[in-house]
């Protein structure tokens, strides 16, 4: 899949390879010297999301798996978009069945700086 499925603005800062065969989930980093991880939000360190399309059916399960961990909401209709209890940001977009979960931020603000920088809510 590769970064050309991401939203722009992750899209045009990740480098994305699939280290399984084909549908599987797509390992892309955001390398710590970009602008959308400014201040250390993700600890002065590269971030690693995880990215997959998946079937409407399996999106909508993915997303109830994720309100009963306690995720935090940010964003609830065609895109979905909350902070999980690892300080992590997890995004699915219903209508073209991509989800993203990204790896550890410093905390929950940072996490939400995130989203709000790469427009993803």
């Amino acid at each position: 899949m590769g970064n050309q499925q991401l939203p722009a603005m992750l899209g045009a800062v990740t480098t994305c390879d699939r280290p399984g065969p084909a549908g599987s989930v797509d390992r892309c980093v955001i390398a710590a010297s970009e602008p959308l991880l400014a201040g250390g939000i993700a600890g002065n360190q590269e971030l690693d999301c995880y990215v997959q399309v998946e079937r409407p059916d399996q999106v909508a399960s993915t997303i109830r798996k994720w309100r009963a961990t306690g995720a935090k909401v940010v964003s609830d209709g065609k895109v979905f978009v909350a902070i999980g209890p690892s300080d992590n940001v997890w995004y699915a977009d219903t209508r073209t069945g991509l989800e993203i979960e990204t790896g550890t931020f410093v905390g929950s603000a940072a996490a939400l700086a995130f989203v709000v920088r790469a427009g993803l809510a």
